[in-house]
C-alpha cells in the first residue's frame, strides 16, 4: 500500500500534469484534484474547497450543481478524487468549474458511518495545514494516496489516522525526535505511542497500521500529533469533524 510508505517525491505521471491554456477572461487549466470541503450556495449551486498539485488550494463555484440532471450531480462531495476543469483567475477568491468528473471511482469511503468519519477528519486535516494557492505535490499525494487505501480497506483499521497526520506532517518539512534535546510532546507519549511512532520512523507502516493501541492511547495520540502540528502550523484548529470521529475510538 503505497500510503503505508515513507514519502517519496515522485513525477506526477501524466493524466494529473496541469494544462493550462491562456484566455482573455482568465486561464483555462486542467488538473486532478480532492474536494477537501463543500458548502451549498444559492438554490442549486456548490461552492467547493478542492487541492490540487500544482495550483495548491482552490475555492471553486459549481453552478447547478444540486440539481438532479446536473452533469456536477454528486461529483463534488468531499473525499472525491476528480479530474477538473476550471476558469483561473489569480487575483479572484472564486473560480469557475466548467467541467468534471471522476479521476477515481472510491464509493466504498461511503460504505460505512466509520470510513466516512474518518475520510472527513481527514480532509479537514489536509485543508487546514495548506495555504490557498500554496503548492505542495507530496502533501496532495499523501492525502490521496490515503483516501485510496481508505477505499480499499476491507476492515476500517483506526491507527491509519496518526498514520496520517504523521505522513502529512512528513510532506511538509516536520520529523518526529524522539531522541536527543527535551520536549514537552516527547514526555506526554507512552510506551506504546513511541513504539508506534518509532515504527514509522523506521518506515514500517504496515507494523503501525495493526500495531494494539486501546481507544484511549489511540485518541491521546491523536490529541498529541494535533498539539505537535499545531506548535509547527499557524491555524490549525480543533475539527469539526472530529467529535463524529472520536466516537469511533473508544
Amino acid at each position: 500500500m503505497g500510503f503505508l510508505k515513507r514519502n517519496k517525491i515522485k513525477k506526477v505521471s501524466g493524466d494529473q500534469q496541469l494544462i493550462s491554456y491562456s484566455l482573455p477572461f482568465g486561464m483555462l487549466i486542467t488538473t486532478e484534484c480532492l474536494v477537501l470541503r463543500r458548502l451549498e450556495y444559492g438554490d442549486s449551486s456548490i461552492i467547493a474547497t478542492v487541492l490540487t498539485p500544482d495550483e495548491g488550494k482552490l475555492t471553486v463555484m459549481v453552478r447547478g450543481a444540486r440539481k438532479s440532471k446536473s452533469k456536477f450531480a454528486g461529483l463534488f462531495e468531499v473525499g472525491n478524487v476528480l479530474q477538473l476543469i476550471c476558469y483561473l483567475k489569480p487575483n479572484r477568491e472564486l473560480q469557475n468549474v466548467k467541467e468534471a468528473s471522476y479521476a477515481e471511482k472510491l464509493f466504498s469511503l461511503r460504505d460505512s458511518l466509520e470510513k466516512m468519519a474518518m475520510m472527513s477528519a481527514a480532509m479537514e486535516l489536509t485543508s487546514q495545514l495548506v495555504h490557498d494557492r500554496e503548492r505542495n505535490e507530496s502533501i496532495y499525494h499523501t492525502a490521496r494516496r490515503f483516501l485510496i487505501w481508505l477505499n480499499e480497506s476491507q476492515l476500517l483499521q483506526l491507527n491509519g489516522f496518526p498514520i496520517l497526520q504523521f505522513r502529512l506532517a512528513s510532506a511538509l518539512g516536520v520529523d518526529f525526535q524522539l531522541e536527543g534535546e527535551d520536549n514537552e510532546f516527547r514526555h506526554r507519549l507512552s510506551e506504546n505511542h513511541r513504539h508506534f511512532l518509532s515504527l514509522l520512523i523506521q518506515g514500517k507502516g504496515q507494523q503501525a497500521l495493526s500495531f494494539p493501541l486501546s481507544g484511549l492511547e489511540l485518541k491521546s495520540l491523536i490529541h498529541y500529533l494535533d498539539q505537535y502540528l499545531g506548535y509547527h502550523f499557524d491555524g490549525l484548529k480543533p475539527r469539526k469533524s472530529e467529535r463524529i470521529f472520536e466516537q469511533y475510538l473508544l
